[in-house]
């Protein structure tokens, strides 16, 4: 091996090892939000301006709802998740509808006002509360009970009974 090809060769052994030891140092793995796991603190503003603060409803249910303007399971289970917070808001449950970080504002505000959607919705313009929750797939919906766990975890569409078994076990007398 000449002289050239052997510095060559070393100079990309170097190179291979550092890009290597660089991007192994600083891998994170990211694993889907599971059942069993605390929900992490946030505080963010929804598109009222009101800030959201998780710890603040500490002892309360709260469901997460990632979602988006054009999805047809969004559309279509709206109205299930309208009627539930109207049924147990008095009795604190909680909802957030978070829209994609794709979603702008305008098409927020329409769709909150054709669903009449009164509970917090918020843009999440870098993805940095889907990511928190390791969201992939949207809509995504979260239960957390009252300490904040996450007790379900539901891509796709929502329906009634669902939200009755998963949710509704906390305001039962």
């Amino acid at each position: 091996m000449t002289r050239a090809n052997r510095s060559s060769a070393i100079t990309w052994f170097i190179l291979f090892f550092s890009i290597t030891l660089i991007t192994g140092c600083i891998r994170e793995e990211i694993k889907p939000a599971q059942v069993g796991d605390k929900a992490p603190p946030f505080s963010f503003r929804d598109i009222n301006n009101n800030e959201v603060t998780l710890s603040e409803w500490a002892g309360q249910p709260v469901i997460i709802r990632f979602w988006e303007t054009d999805c047809p399971f969004c559309k279509a289970d709206t109205p299930v998740f309208v009627d539930f917070y109207n049924r147990y808001r008095e009795k604190g449950l909680k909802i957030i509808y978070v829209g994609s970080h794709f979603e702008n504002i305008n098409d927020i505000r329409s769709f909150v006002q054709q669903f009449h959607l009164d509970f917090h919705v918020m843009m999440d313009p870098v993805g940095q509360l889907a990511r928190m929750f390791r969201i992939r797939q949207y809509p995504n919906t979260l239960i957390l009970n009252p300490d904040h766990i996450i007790t379900a975890s539901l891509p796709g569409g929502v329906g009634r009974a669902e939200l009755d078994e998963l949710v509704g076990i906390y305001f039962q007398e």
